[in-house]
């Protein structure tokens, strides 16, 4: 029974491709799949990424489905930008963003990085400035910012450094003069600076 049903799946997997290419001419060859031509599909894609603006979405479940359907992507993405470069990577599970997303600037170079679960900012997150320098870095809980974030100046140095407390800030906050990296305190209960 079990091999019947290996069998079948194969059938059904590999029987499309080998029809479609047999209804092809010799002298024409198929060509590679490009990312932007990548066809959604309801399960984990082996091939190249889905192109994510491509997919339906739905503002309001903040879902991304496949085009004409209301079935939820599953799957990578990517997004390119005008100019033909990725500005955008990630995945999607039942159409919400889930694993590792990095977002590009126009030249290629990483603007931000962390992880989603279930369309929702988790664990550890960096953003860069244009020039590749570290521009901020913290984590999230559902979210949320969460535990110690640090800001830093476009030259590298500090700027800040203090909590968040489920998206606010909380406790004492360092901030940093660029130029002479004096170090000035100031309080936050429950996202307020306090007298």
């Amino acid at each position: 029974m079990k091999l019947h049903l290996l069998f079948i799946l194969a059938t059904l997997t590999v029987a499309p491709t080998l029809l479609a290419q047999e209804a092809t001419p010799a002298s024409s060859a198929p060509s590679e799949p490009k990312a932007t031509e990548a066809s959604p599909s309801a399960s984990p894609q082996a091939g190249p990424p889905a192109e994510l603006y491509k997919l339906d979405y739905d503002e309001e479940s903040d879902v991304f489905s496949i085009p004409g359907t209301h079935t939820p992507y599953n799957g990578p993405v990517v997004s390119h930008g005008d100019n033909g470069k990725i500005e955008l990577t990630g995945a999607l599970k039942n159409g919400l963003r889930e694993g590792h997303w990095t977002e590009y600037y126009e030249d290629g170079t990483p603007a931000s990085g962390g992880n989603y679960r279930d369309n929702r900012e988790v664990g550890p997150w960096k953003y860069w400035f244009e020039n590749a320098t570290l521009q901020c870095e913290g984590s999230y809980e559902a979210g949320k910012q969460a535990g110690v974030w640090k800001t830093y100046f476009d030259n590298g140095k500090p700027e800040s450094e203090g909590t968040y407390t489920n998206g606010v800030k909380e406790g004492p906050w360092k901030t940093y003069d660029e130029k002479t990296g004096a170090l000035s305190t100031v309080t936050y209960e429950n996202g307020k600076p306090t007298p």
